[in-house]
């Protein structure tokens, strides 16, 4: 299920929250995540060793033990107050945790050093004035049964 941009709804890796008041306000208000561009900020070199520090959040990576150490800093000053200080992300302001398996575009270094230098804008459509409360709340529970451990 889900694809690139598309996420996998029967999973626990819910960008916004799983829980049922998470996901009734995704439906009722809709989602505009932005990561913002940070290319010029961080320079290609700045670039690369956030990448190989992120890249390191979930899995071992061949990379200098200096380029990771630069990397951790420079991520310290623009990627934790989002992602958090370790990486496992902000469900309030839909920053995914960047130390799992689930990643919606991909999780390669081409990929990141894409997103990171360029920044992404997505949305999900609100229905709060297309459905009701009850159609909603419908949604909402038809849902979680897709998920393989829902939290209610």
């Amino acid at each position: 299920m889900g694809g690139a941009g598309i996420p996998n709804l029967t999973d626990n890796a819910w960008q916004y929250g799983g829980q049922t008041a998470d996901i009734e306000r995704s439906i009722s208000h809709g989602r505009r995540p932005v990561m913002p561009a940070l290319g010029r900020a961080l320079g290609d070199t700045g670039l690369g060793q956030v990448v190989s520090y992120v890249l390191s959040l979930g899995r071992p990576v061949d990379a200098p033990p200096e380029s990771l150490k630069a990397g951790k800093e420079l991520y310290a000053v623009f990627c934790a107050s989002c992602h958090g200080v370790d990486g496992t992300g902000t469900p309030a302001l839909g920053a995914p945790d960047l130390t799992d398996d689930t990643w919606l575009y991909g999780s390669t270094a081409g990929v990141i050093r894409d997103v990171v230098a360029n920044g992404r804008a997505n949305e999900m459509p609100a229905f709060g004035e297309t459905l009701s409360p009850a159609e909603i709340a419908a949604l909402t529970d038809f849902v979680q049964r897709f998920m393989s451990n829902p939290s209610r």
